[in-house]
């Protein structure tokens, strides 16, 4: 008999599960994705949206370019689409509790439900700034500049807080179209700035693309602040570490992404075990952290649990058949 496998989330992760589970096993087993929208979000284009005039394209046309429908996209794949809000997870009983009132029953759960946008407890942070992790959010931000230079803004500052490729992108797309702005509805200019953290934007990039974007950033006139942290943003100011103020119309953050709030209610073990595991997994770290340890013996991390039993990191296999240690290293 078959097992039903249910997929929380159809971002990338939980979309790319689904079609990989349903193309292999997808003819033994049930397959069940389930998501809160009708559609999956192409992040990488949202920039698009977010720097598109009205009169360029219609709502219906930016959608087609960031919204790809999940029924079209998982029909005849052996996929059960299941368009609903997931209100609880009922990990003892083995179900998931839809807003609609249904409970889906599981045999295997795979959480894909994506990350929500932390904001360092930097005060004003999230009252005062734009993000741009979904359709709609792109569509303020593009709204928010029109009305500004309908409004008869002139001169428009903009900082993008993040040097990583949505925050380039974006960047060099609002310079962009600031110039056909400019020839749409005459005199209005932007300052954008990027402000990040780190030596020099596209930190996680081979260095060299990394400088040869910033050098064609600069060329289009965006000013990009390196080794920077913001601490404040109030209504209209931006303060940074080293300097009080900055004073801007409008802030785009792309700030670290935590764990979806319902992941991080999820138990991972037993009543009565929660001991044993918080000293498990500060012993993993400790080991899997400490470099005296991995010089001294890389291929082998002993004493990562408390029963005693061994690890080998190069193999992921245990060396204990203990209950606990067996459990303990199927979670993690």
């Amino acid at each position: 008999m078959g097992k039903k496998i249910v997929i929380l989330g159809a971002g990338f992760g939980g979309l790319h599960t689904a079609l990989t589970l349903g193309k292999k096993i997808g003819k033994e087993n049930e397959i069940i994705l389930i998501d809160k929208n009708p559609y999956h979000t192409y992040t990488p284009t949202l920039y698009e949206v977010a720097t598109t005039s009205k009169e360029t394209a219609s709502l219906i046309d930016l959608k087609s370019i960031v919204t790809i429908p999940i029924h079209k996209t998982v029909n005849g794949r052996n996929i059960n689409f299941i368009n609903a809000e997931i209100k609880e997870l009922d990990l003892l009983g083995g179900d998931v509790h839809l807003a609609d009132g249904q409970k889906i029953a599981w045999d295997y759960l795979v959480l894909a439900l994506g990350a929500e946008t932390n904001y360092f407890d930097i005060p004003g942070l999230k009252e005062n700034s734009f993000d741009l992790k979904s359709f709609t959010e792109a569509l303020q931000i593009r709204d928010k500049i029109l009305d500004l230079v309908l409004d008869g803004k002139v001169q428009i500052k903009i900082v993008i807080g993040g040097g990583g490729p949505t925050g380039v992108e974006l960047a060099g797309e609002l310079e962009e179209w600031f110039g056909q702005l400019k020839d749409d509805y005459g005199k209005c200019y932007a300052t954008i700035t990027i402000v990040d953290s780190n030596p020099i934007i596209l930190n996680n990039l081979d260095k060299r693309v990394a400088i040869l974007a910033q050098k064609r950033l600069k060329k289009l006139g965006v000013e990009i602040i390196n080794n920077e942290i913001i601490t404040k943003v109030s209504n209209e100011e931006i303060y940074r570490r080293t300097k009080s103020d900055m004073r801007s119309r409008l802030f785009n953050r792309r700030c670290k992404l935590d764990d979806y709030k319902m992941i991080s209610k999820v138990p991972i073990c037993e009543e009565g075990e929660e001991e044993f595991y918080k000293q498990a997994k500060e012993n993993y770290d400790r080991a899997m952290l400490c470099p005296k340890i991995l010089k001294q013996n890389p291929n082998q991390i002993s004493e990562m649990c408390p029963c005693g039993g061994s690890f080998c990191k190069s193999t992921r296999q245990r060396h204990c058949n203990t209950k606990m240690h067996k459990k303990y290293f199927r979670i993690i």
